[in-house]
């Protein structure tokens, strides 16, 4: 009897915290946003970042603007794009791809060391910095990630001009 009378009591204070937590759960749905993604919109707001005039005068200058300014990462590649990548279909055999404005995601360099101590997907990033080229050299430590972002500066200002990515 004393299992039978705990049994019906756990479950009638089950139910009544899982009608708390439905109650719960509806007021969050009722005030949840949509989610922000990524992808880079062809109809953004003006930036809220001022870039300074001087923003190609240094390729670290311009990395800085292009990791934290969607609109002004877009305004610095020459769309469509030709990337190469690793085609896992196919024996990682390099292919090139053609990357549209409409689906280019947002990209981020900003580097923090500790990255090459993580348990899980850890890298080393280093630029190389020649002249009016540079490129972004992302390696992975033990994981098969292996990258190559190339930038150009035409007309005075850098810009993202391709990236082969032959991680496995």
């Amino acid at each position: 009897m004393k299992n039978i009378f705990l049994l019906l009591f756990s479950s009638l204070v089950l139910s009544c915290n899982n009608s708390k937590v439905n109650a719960e759960v509806s007021d969050l749905e009722v005030e949840s946003k949509p989610l922000h993604t990524d992808t880079v919109s062809t109809n953004i707001k003006t930036s809220q970042i001022i870039v300074p005039e001087n923003v190609d005068d240094k390729f670290e200058t311009f990395l800085k603007y292009f990791n934290e300014d969607s609109t002004f990462q877009i305004s610095r590649i020459d769309f469509p794009l030709k990337v190469k990548v690793a085609d896992s279909d196919k024996n990682y055999e390099m292919s090139e791809e053609i990357i549209q404005k409409s689906g280019f995601r947002k990209m981020d360099f900003t580097y923090d060391s500790s990255s090459a101590n993580k348990e899980v997907d850890s890298y080393e990033q280093k630029i190389n910095i020649k002249g009016n080229k540079a490129i972004i050299e992302v390696r992975g430590i033990e994981n098969g990630i292996m990258a190559n972002f190339y930038f150009e500066k035409k007309k005075g200002k850098w810009m993202l001009v391709t990236w082969e990515d032959s991680s496995t």
